[in-house]
C-alpha cells in the first residue's frame, strides 16, 4: 500500500450537534489505524457548517487536535449537503477526497482499506466499500444502499472536479453524483464493509426503516425512491456535457 496519498474528509453539517462528535471521532479512529498500518499520508477534515442554529460548530473546533486537524468553513445561507460538500473539496489539499455526513460513521478499517486499493489500482479514480448499519435491515439491501450513498465512497480529488462535483440538489445529490462517476470515471467496487448507516429518529434510515426489513426488489421501492424528472435531466444535460467531445 502507498503511504503518499494524503486524505482530506469533507463533513457537511447542519444542526448536527447530536451527532457531529461520534461521527468526527470515528474519522479519527480511522485516520489512526491508518496511519499505525503506514497506509496514508497527511489526513484532515474539514466541516462545512450549512447555517447551523447549534453547536455543531462548537463540537467541531473542540474535536480539532495535532492529530488530526480540523478545519471549519461556513455557508451564510443553508444551502444543502451537496453544495456544503462542494465547499470543503474547494478548499481541500488532499490527493483522496472522502464524505461523510455528521450522522454516519466509519469503522475503523475505511481508510486503510481506500489507500490500499488506491495503491493497488493506480489507474481508478475512486473507491466504493459497503455500508453497514446501526440496526438491523434485511441484508440484500446493502449493496444498493452503498451503491447510491457518499459514506463508503472515496475519490481522487482531480477527478471530482472532472466531473463538476455535486448539483445543486436538496434531494438525490448523492444518486445523481455516483452515477456520474460510474458513467464517467474508473472505479473500484470492494466487498470491506468499512462505513455506518447510522439510524436515528427522522432520518433517511429511519424514514425508510420500515422498508428495509423485506427483501431488496423492484417491487419494494416506492415513488418517493425515483428521481423526479428535473433531476433526470440535469443529470442528462451534465452527462452529456461531459462526453461531448473538446473541440
Amino acid at each position: 500500500m502507498t503511504a503518499s496519498l494524503s486524505f482530506t474528509i469533507v463533513v457537511p453539517a447542519y444542526n448536527a450537534a447530536d451527532t457531529i462528535g461520534d461521527t468526527l471521532a470515528s474519522i479519527r479512529e480511522a485516520v489512526r489505524f491508518a496511519c499505525d498500518k503506514r497506509a496514508v499520508g497527511a489526513c484532515d477534515v474539514i466541516v462545512v457548517d450549512d447555517r447551523s442554529t447549534d453547536d455543531s460548530v462548537a463540537i467541531a473546533v473542540a474535536h480539532d487536535a495535532p492529530d488530526l486537524p480540523i478545519r471549519v468553513l461556513h455557508h451564510t445561507e443553508n444551502q444543502g449537503a451537496g453544495c456544503a460538500r462542494n465547499t470543503g473539496a474547494a478548499q481541500a489539499t488532499g490527493d483522496i477526497l472522502c464524505f461523510l455526513d455528521a450522522d454516519d460513521q466509519y469503522l475503523p478499517s475505511h481508510l486503510a482499506v481506500c489507500a490500499g486499493a488506491f495503491g493497488q489500482r493506480p489507474d481508478i479514480d475512486f473507491v466504493c466499500t459497503r455500508f453497514t448499519t446501526s440496526r438491523p435491515i434485511d441484508p440484500s439491501w446493502i449493496p444498493a444502499i452503498s451503491a447510491a450513498a457518499i459514506g463508503p465512497f472515496a475519490i481522487r480529488r482531480a477527478a471530482h472536479a472532472r466531473i463538476g462535483g455535486f448539483p445543486p440538489l436538496r434531494n438525490f445529490e448523492d444518486t445523481f453524483y455516483r452515477r456520474l462517476a460510474d458513467k464517467i470515471l474508473v472505479g473500484w467496487y470492494v466487498g470491506n464493509e468499512t462505513a455506518v448507516y447510522v439510524w436515528r429518529p427522522g432520518n433517511s434510515f429511519d424514514r425508510q426503516w420500515a422498508k428495509f426489513q423485506a427483501p431488496c426488489s423492484e417491487a419494494a421501492l416506492t415513488p418517493g425512491d425515483m428521481p423526479p424528472d428535473a433531476v433526470t435531466a440535469a443529470f442528462n444535460q451534465r452527462l452529456a456535457s461531459l462526453l461531448r467531445p473538446a473541440p
